[in-house]
């Protein structure tokens, strides 16, 4: 998975930044659209849900 992948950007020479920033980005990425996309629907279930 993409947290064991970031947890060993590591090498004999040091820790590989420009690695872990993009890994970060390509793990974030999909959850932020996903977010996004189903926000209408998460605030509606939510509201649909504190109403008696």
């Amino acid at each position: 998975t993409l947290p064991i992948l970031l947890a060993g950007q590591t090498s004999s020479q040091g820790t590989r930044w420009w690695s872990i920033g993009a890994l970060a980005t390509a793990a974030i990425t999909p959850l932020l659209i996903i977010g996004l996309i189903m926000e209408r629907h998460i605030v509606k279930g939510l509201t649909a849900g504190a109403v008696k």
